[in-house]
């Protein structure tokens, strides 16, 4: 009911709406309506994985995949190292940036981004 009053529909559009949704329940028990993701692969209502599981708990990496990740992560600096994530350093950013204007200042989406 409260879910109606925020949607401020009348009653005339509730009872559309649930006679729709009536509709739909009787269909889908008479076997006439399916679901729409009925026999589609990656699309599961139930299955193996249920909410709350975890999907690698138990397995290792390889000692070639930890590899890998090593070698990705070289030059890349860690949190720790990061001078950025440093109070000192962002406090010198921010006072630079007083008193500047935004160079998006005043444009739209398309403006800044371009037709997507």
């Amino acid at each position: 009911m409260l879910k109606n009053k925020m949607l401020n529909l009348t009653n005339k559009e509730l009872k559309r709406r649930e006679k729709i949704s009536n509709t739909l329940k009787r269909l889908f028990k008479e076997g006439k309506k399916v679901i729409w993701n009925k026999g589609m692969i990656g699309f599961r209502t139930s299955g193996s994985f249920k909410k709350g599981h975890k999907i690698r708990v138990g397995m290792k990496h390889t000692e070639e995949t930890k590899k890998k990740i090593s070698n990705n992560r070289k030059g890349k600096l860690t949190r720790r190292d990061n001078p950025m994530k440093k109070i000192e350093n962002r406090m010198k950013v921010s006072r630079s940036m007083i008193g500047k204007i935004s160079n998006k200042k005043g444009k739209n989406y398309e403006e800044i981004y371009g037709k997507s």
